[in-house]
């Protein structure tokens, strides 16, 4: 179970608060919206930073009518995420919470979600260390009857 968030001054007020928090490498309060695990999850909240990088200067639809073809229009320079693995789903999801957050402020749009979805993250991926500086090890691969052996290219 998630920390219940009791204490709203942790949010950024406004989304360029939050984008600027989220630029610089540091964790931003937001809310869950995928809830199927921390890669699924990230996909959601970096679109979602980028959507809000997108339209938080542009004039903002009222009619509901309008956003769907105001987030096509908006996203269609954002990399194609949807044939790079984004579901229509995360796509909705993404799109929806930027909108609120922008129009609202992101604080009062958090403030309004249950504490139990509150959750961090950041531009930082979780994974391994990058190696483009490093070197890769050099192996060799040698099979000895039904055993394959793999040798370090330091050994003899």
């Amino acid at each position: 179970m998630a920390a219940r968030i009791t204490n709203h001054e942790v949010f950024p007020v406004t989304a360029e608060e939050a984008l600027k928090r989220y630029d610089a490498g540091l964790p931003v309060w937001t809310i869950e919206m995928g809830g199927i695990g921390p890669g699924y999850e990230q996909s959601l909240q970096v679109f979602m930073m980028e959507v809000v990088r997108v339209i938080k200067d542009r004039t903002l639809p009222e009619n509901n009518d309008e956003l769907e073809s105001f987030f096509q229009e908006s996203t269609k320079h954002v990399p194609n995420w949807a044939k790079d693995g984004l579901s229509g789903a995360q796509w909705g999801a993404a799109c929806s919470f930027a909108y609120a957050v922008v129009k609202n402020g992101w604080r009062a749009t958090l403030s309004n979600v249950e504490g139990e979805r509150h959750i961090q993250f950041s531009n930082h991926w979780v994974g391994p260390p990058r190696t483009e500086d490093k070197e890769e090890p050099k192996v060799k691969v040698s099979k000895e009857g039904r055993r394959i052996k793999i040798h370090s290219s330091e050994e003899k």
